[in-house]
């Protein structure tokens, strides 16, 4: 265990950050925009519809877009259909700092309002659960009076002990009540500011938010303390002290905190390396003697002399010898949706027309019977991004810039559980994996539930198993391969149909149909259907991780078909996720869509393919 930690950053840093964050959104805007964020601070868990009633009753001036801008901004971050959070500094701050309409008196009014709306959810709608409307409530009341807060304590009090009972040998029990500790941590440090008169409250959560997070020491008195809160006891269990124990993460002193980097992980930090560049014990090398020609500028040659004679000089360089992959031909359907006219009455309806490709592919042997099929992409330039003529376009999807994109290796399907199954039994490179960790079950299944830094962590194990560098796709990498040399919405065409994917059919995209909503994710392999290079499943199902950088538009974008890897600090917990989700919108399935999410958070429609490229020189 190494005596390094890296620190968070102070309060006042953490608050300068979200301040940023916050004229920057602004900025873009007009100043009303920061009176929207200070009303949608409060709610720990936004809707579009909460929004939207938070507008019409406090700030009916402003224009209907400023909700769809406040949820798609970096201020808030997807976590389910239709279910936002605000970043817990921006929230905090936020609610700090306030505004002039935004006073005490107002904070009461939209907590008022927000109890009445948890009431309407918990009858009418199946949208949030008991725990997302318990946390709700919570949110509001700590608002309303001394006691409803006092409440609210002696409620997440009784919760995390009941946590810290949990378990007595039942199965997946530890699991649950530790999942529902770091969401009861979450809550609290939510709450901080409100909170204050409850030091050991905040103390126990932030402690228990830090066993989570398996790159740091912890101090063997703040483990084995027991924090006093209003007369009740906190204090983590036996088993959680022992795995602590067994791991080497407890310490029996004071470490001096490091030096604040507000820089992304590298491969230099002692933990985390969500780096893509996996190194390798390369291959034997081998001595390649050459002649290298010179020009020499020579005092003295006579005019007619030029071009001066050249020198040769005798040099030895190290080669790397590349073994090469043994590829082979497979068919595919690949699908077009067209609009044709059909019937006695010659109406127009959109038709599935089928036919016959054929691609290249290496299959990667993992275990017995399974296997990760990995298709050939032949490079080539496109268009990255959607025209503004595009329906449903966002502003972040443009400017529309070329890109040239090198051969690379895609897989055929987003990663499944088998595949994830067996990777995670492989040793580890920089963290543990769960093996199971998705919601809906199956081994052909897509996984999800799974961190960026989980998807890097699949990559590295699986590159050191196979000795071949696998790596998330980059961000142009992942929209060339979906579009396969179209440039229409979707690579089927202009429309989507829930024949072909998996989005939610209640909603439709132009002028297409209503389909099913099958509410879980599918089968990789459910739709015999892909595009033209002879991947399947880029549209729906599952978002998939890219290894970029998220940036609100591409200006200043790659046009190599690398990474986009450099950013500001305050953005460096985000990349790109791309391809829609089985609950989620046809719009979103869209090969331009894109949105970002942060790298440690974890989603049920959410997992990722992996791809592979030989060194480049």
């Amino acid at each position: 265990m190494t005596d390094v930690l890296i620190s968070e950053l102070t309060p006042s840093q953490r608050d300068e950050q979200a301040q940023r964050r916050i004229e920057r959104f602004v900025s873009r805007f007009e100043p009303a925009y920061y009176e929207l964020v200070c009303h949608a601070a409060l709610p720990l868990v936004l809707t579009p519809e909460l929004v939207s009633y938070l507008r019409n009753e406090f700030l009916p001036g402003l224009p209907w877009m400023a909700e769809v801008d406040l949820l798609l901004s970096d201020l808030c971050a997807q976590v389910g259909y239709e279910l936002y959070v605000m970043d817990m500094d921006v929230r905090a701050y936020v609610l700090k700092a306030r505004s002039d309409t935004f006073d005490a008196a107002r904070m009461k009014e939209v907590a008022n309002l927000l109890i009445s709306y948890v009431r309407y959810l918990a009858n009418n709608s199946a949208q949030m659960g008991a725990r997302e409307l318990e946390s709700q409530q919570w949110a509001a009341m700590v608002y309303l009076s001394d006691e409803a807060k006092q409440q609210v304590v002696d409620e997440i009090v009784e919760r995390f002990q009941a946590c810290s009972r949990a378990g007595g040998g039942q199965v997946g029990a530890e699991l649950l009540s530790r999942a529902e500790m770091t969401q009861l941590a979450e809550i609290t440090q939510n709450f901080r500011e409100q909170l204050a008169d409850y030091p050991a409250l905040i103390e126990y959560a932030a402690l228990v938010s830090d066993v989570q997070l398996r790159n740091i020491a912890l101090v063997e008195d703040r483990v084995e303390g027991v924090y006093e809160v209003g007369g009740q006891q906190l204090q983590l269990s036996a088993d959680i002290k022992e795995s602590l124990k067994a791991s080497g993460r407890m310490q029996d002193r004071e470490v001096m905190p490091a030096v604040v980097d507000t820089t992304p992980p590298t491969a230099s930090s002692s933990a985390f390396q969500p780096t893509q560049d996996v190194s390798l014990s390369f291959p034997s090398l081998e001595t390649l003697s050459f002649v290298k020609g010179e020009l020499v500028d020579e005092v003295g040659l006579p005019e007619e002399a030029f071009p001066p004679p050249l020198k040769t000089l005798a040099f030895q360089i190290a080669t790397v010898s590349v073994p090469q992959q043994r590829l082979e031909v497979f068919e595919f359907q690949p699908a077009k949706i067209e609009r044709e006219r059909a019937g006695l009455f010659r109406r127009f309806q959109w038709v599935l027309k089928k036919s016959r490709a054929q691609a290249r592919r290496f299959v990667e042997p993992l275990g017995d019977e399974l296997t990760l099929e990995m298709v050939a992409i032949p490079g080539g330039r496109f268009l990255m991004g959607s025209p503004e003529s595009e329906p449903e376009r966002r502003f972040f999807e443009g400017p529309q810039h070329e890109v040239t994109v090198s051969d690379f290796f895609m897989g055929r399907y987003p990663v499944t559980q088998a595949q994830w199954r067996f990777v995670a039994s492989l040793p580890q490179i920089n963290l543990e994996l769960s093996s199971d960790p998705s919601r809906f079950k199956g081994s052909r299944l897509p996984v999800e539930q799974v961190s960026w830094y989980e998807s890097v962590e699949f990559c590295a194990r699986l590159s050191a198993f196979t000795e071949r560098t696998y790596r998330l796709p980059t961000e142009a990498e992942w929209e060339y391969a979906c579009r396969a040399n179209t440039k229409t919405p979707f690579h089927f065409g202009d429309i989507i149909l829930t024949d072909v994917a998996n989005y939610d059919g209640n909603y439709t995209y132009a002028n297409g149909p209503k389909g099913a909503y099958r509410q879980k994710t599918t089968l990789v392999d459910e739709f015999n259907f892909g595009n033209t290079f002879g991947l399947s499943g880029m549209h729906g199902n599952v978002y998939e991780w890219c290894q970029d950088y998220w940036h609100a538009n591409y200006k200043g974008a790659p046009t190599d078909g690398g990474a986009w890897t450099w950013i500001k600090d305050d953005m460096a917990e985000r990349r790109v996720i791309r391809g829609g989700s089985w609950d989620g919108f046809p719009r979103n399935c869209r090969s331009a869509h894109r949105i970002n999410f942060t790298l440690d958070n974890r989603s049920f429609n959410v997992g990722f393919r992996v791809s592979c490229s030989a060194p480049r020189t």
